[in-house]
């Protein structure tokens, strides 16, 4: 008997833990995007050890979404990635944005809504930050 084939959303999930078990040479611990800081740690509610999971997320969102290159995920598993878009047209078809982050979060690395919701927060206040928001008034 041969072995049932695997489903693109069962890789990607899979993919998703194997990154996150990855090393991370700087550390989770910091001021960078991928990194929580204590006052973040404090204010989105988000603890360390759930970091290595939502950076795993974030970065597979973003390529599955064709936000960044460069990254891991679009330049090893991009097969995967274009499976599960055929598989998944519903989430292909979502705009990039928070709510279409949170679904992906939650369908592919067992995160929860709440989860996704302060790392997207988290993430824009990073951006402004450093300087890289831009808002519609100018500010």
């Amino acid at each position: 008997m041969s072995a049932a084939p695997v489903v693109p959303t069962d890789r990607l999930r899979a993919l998703i833990r194997e990154v996150a078990q990855g090393p991370c040479p700087a550390g989770y611990a910091g001021y960078d995007w991928f990194q929580l800081f204590e006052e973040e740690e404090a204010v989105f509610g988000i603890g360390l050890d759930r970091v290595p999971l939502l950076v795993s997320a974030w970065n597979a969102y973003e390529a599955f979404k064709g936000m960044a290159e460069g990254l891991e995920w679009d330049m090893q598993h991009q097969a995967v990635l274009d499976a599960v878009k055929a598989a998944r047209p519903d989430l292909a078809a979502e705009s990039y944005g928070e709510d279409g982050w949170m679904k992906f979060a939650v369908v592919f690395s067992a995160l929860t809504m709440r989860d996704a919701w302060w790392w997207w927060n988290k993430n824009r206040a990073w951006q402004d930050r450093a300087g890289i928001m831009e808002f519609r008034d100018g500010s």
